[in-house]
């Protein structure tokens, strides 16, 4: 558990808890969905620049996966089973703050 938290740390510490936790609940409510649904979605509570900073740092700590759609300019992410535990943690910490 420590280990879980200190190796996130860097991640929690720069978007969360709202950034981060938004964006991971958005993910979690479906199934797959495409980054630009997700810029879309949250462009007046989030910034592009940032969105695109959380799905980098997510990609590579393996909370999420990216895919290529039929279109190869559509980029696709879904939540990994590691992901769904972030936010089932990040959940628990949002009802003690």
């Amino acid at each position: 558990m420590a280990d879980f938290e200190k190796q996130n740390s860097y991640l929690w510490t720069k978007h969360f808890p709202e950034k981060l936790y938004n964006i991971l609940s958005y993910l979690s409510s479906t199934n797959q969905s495409q980054i630009n649904e997700i810029k879309e979605y949250f462009k007046d509570k989030i910034s592009t620049p940032v969105i695109n900073d959380i799905i980098m740092d997510l990609s590579m700590r393996e909370f999420i996966q990216k895919s290529d759609g039929k279109d190869r300019r559509k980029k696709y992410v879904s939540l990994t089973p590691k992901g769904e535990m972030l936010k089932q943690k990040l959940d628990e910490l949002s009802k003690i703050m």
